[in-house]
């Protein structure tokens, strides 16, 4: 079901959406009864303020907020049976995530994560595409079914990596190698500092030994280089 911009006055919803829910024109949610039930995905794209927001009840699939800067008075069911999206957000500061998320979640707004459990929480792939500090992050140790975007990091100290990531990590600051996850299905380094050849040395030994294809870019012009 999609649902146009218009007017939220007097505006009556279903109680139960079977499929798919998208409210594109939603930019607050006061006064605004969402479906009780949804029975696939959640979006509300354009949606700013959490304020007067209440979430339906049960939703199947997937929660877009993407637009939302902050998680004051958003309340996020305990079980997201698939991922949640809230890439604008600015802090973590009043964010309460659910107990499981059975899909990825995508926080790329993030500069810091102190204090963001994701350990024992997500079931899939992690963007933090934007976080330049990974002070106070703990991430669990495997990811299922997804990638895991560590793009902005600015410095690896505080990093603790997943053992096991079943897709691939990207990230743009270099890592001791034996800090490195021990099963991924590639690497990605896109970094502004040249390697030192003891460490590109390392980086091949490590991958032939665990069997890891590792890319390197140092530059958006300049195409990715496999190494090994």
């Amino acid at each position: 079901m999609n649902v146009p911009e218009m007017s939220t006055e007097g505006l009556r919803l279903p109680l139960v959406v079977d499929g798919d829910f998208c409210f594109d024109g939603l930019l607050s949610a006061k006064g605004v009864d969402l479906p009780k039930v949804v029975g696939g995905n959640l979006d509300l794209s354009h949606l700013k303020t959490a304020d007067g927001l209440k979430l339906p009840e049960t939703i199947s699939g997937s929660i877009f907020l993407p637009e939302l800067k902050s998680a004051d008075g958003l309340v996020l069911p305990k079980i997201i049976n698939g991922g949640l999206s809230l890439d604008s957000l600015e802090s973590i500061s009043g964010l309460e995530l659910p107990d499981i998320i059975n899909g990825g979640i995508s926080l790329r707004g993030l500069k810091s994560a102190d204090g963001l459990v994701l350990s024992g929480v997500v079931g899939g792939g992690i963007d933090l595409g934007g976080l330049t500090s990974a002070q106070g992050l703990v991430l669990p140790e495997v990811i299922k079914n997804g990638d895991l975007f560590l793009f902005g990091l600015q410095s690896a100290q505080g990093l603790e990596l997943p053992k096991v990531i079943e897709g691939e990590l990207c990230l743009s600051t270099w890592v001791e190698v034996d800090k490195l996850p021990k099963k991924v299905r590639s690497i990605r380094f896109f970094s502004k500092t040249q390697m030192s050849s003891e460490y590109r040395q390392n980086l091949v030994d490590y991958s032939k030994e665990h069997q890891i294809e590792v890319y390197v870019s140092y530059d958006d012009e300049t195409p990715w280089v496999r190494i090994n």
